[in-house]
């Protein structure tokens, strides 16, 4: 067990402006609205709406009550990455997946 003294706590964000409120990310989280995307965790399959108030798909798929993990919520740990099976999806930024780990990868 350790006390308080000897735990150390960190951090850590993106320097950058929240990406989810540019323009772009703004205007492709409007034009996804309400679209239904298929989520697996754990074997269990669950159909949720795009939520383009929220304007990612981590938070759409969290309020809806999917146990999807994080820690981060800026890019940057990964995890919260996920598999694209079909359909497309825009990053706005990448900090956490290599080019190899990205929806954008063709192997």
């Amino acid at each position: 067990m350790f006390s308080q003294r000897e735990l150390a706590l960190e951090r850590f964000t993106s320097a950058t402006k929240n990406p989810a409120q540019t323009p772009s990310a703004l205007n492709a989280a409007s034009a996804a609205a309400s679209r239904l995307m298929s989520i697996q965790f754990d074997g269990c399959k669950s159909t949720i709406p795009f939520n383009a108030t929220l304007g990612n798909i981590l938070d759409s798929v969290r309020a809806a009550g999917l146990p999807a993990p994080y820690a981060c919520k800026a890019g940057v740990c990964a995890t919260c990455r996920a598999k694209l099976l079909s359909g497309q999806v825009t990053m706005n930024q990448n900090y956490g997946l290599t080019p190899r780990n990205s929806p954008r990868a063709t192997s």
